[in-house]
């Protein structure tokens, strides 16, 4: 569990990136931790009171004030589907679930601007079947998902980004998206405090391994009072979001 810490003694857990979502955005609540990990364990420890109140207890807050989960409970919660009657099958899920995870936090990051969070994972995409188009064994895809919560106190309002995507195998960058580019798939989503807007793409490497950062032009809903305080517009940064063909452990 050593790779999924947010801070000591604490690990959160990353949503899935679903490749199915790629082209469109809509706003979302962020998934309870509780709920990522519960359907990977025995059914028996899905109904267990004891593992439900562990559950319950692990309740932790991670850096940047995510939600997290503590880890020797989480650890508890293991060594229990291990023991369950016995079958080694559960646990083993359980092991490879917790593998996928630490892939998805090597692929993820998190960045706060005034009061705008951005989280951003990536993952790879396969070659097509039968592919003819020269995909070869160095070119790469991927889907990446980006999060746009608003944790301040005013509505913000995404009108631009601006993407910068970088080739790990050349040391050059491989493709600039301009800054002020109108919004993000389709959308120019208004965001009140405590919501969150959602989508997915994705992009193409010549080479295994690279990156991809920026930001996104926002514009705050500010009281003419606070003006001082707060930029009416400002640049909510995306800092690199890893591109690796295999972030397995």
């Amino acid at each position: 569990l050593r790779g999924l810490r947010s801070s000591p003694g604490v690990i959160r857990l990353i949503e899935p990136v679903d490749p199915q979502m790629f082209g469109s955005g809509l706003k979302m609540r962020r998934a309870p931790q509780a709920s990522l990990l519960m359907p990977f364990l025995p059914k028996s420890l899905q109904e267990s009171p004891e593992v439900q109140q562990l559950l319950k207890e692990a309740m932790r807050e991670a850096e940047g004030g995510l939600e997290g989960l503590d880890e020797g409970k989480v650890r508890r919660i293991i060594k229990l589907a291990f023991q369950e009657n016995g079958n080694l099958e559960d646990g083993f899920t359980l092991s490879k679930f917790i593998a996928a995870q630490t892939a998805l936090k090597k692929c993820t990051s998190v960045t706060v601007t005034n009061g705008v969070r951005v989280e951003g994972t990536s993952i790879p995409l396969s070659p097509p079947p039968n592919n003819n188009s020269g995909w070869g064994d160095k070119k790469s895809a991927f889907c990446y998902r980006i999060s746009v919560e608003n944790v301040g106190d005013h509505m913000v309002v995404l009108i631009g980004r601006h993407w910068r995507i970088h080739d790990n195998g050349s040391n050059l960058l491989h493709m600039e998206i301009p800054k002020g580019s109108p919004g993000v798939v389709g959308h120019r989503p208004s965001i009140e405090p405590g919501e969150r807007f959602v989508y997915a793409s994705g992009c193409d490497l010549p080479s295994r391994s690279g990156w991809i950062g920026g930001s996104f032009q926002m514009i705050a809903s500010v009281p003419p009072s606070q003006r001082g305080e707060m930029e009416e517009s400002f640049d909510a940064i995306v800092e690199p979001i890893p591109l690796i063909r295999d972030a397995s452990p």
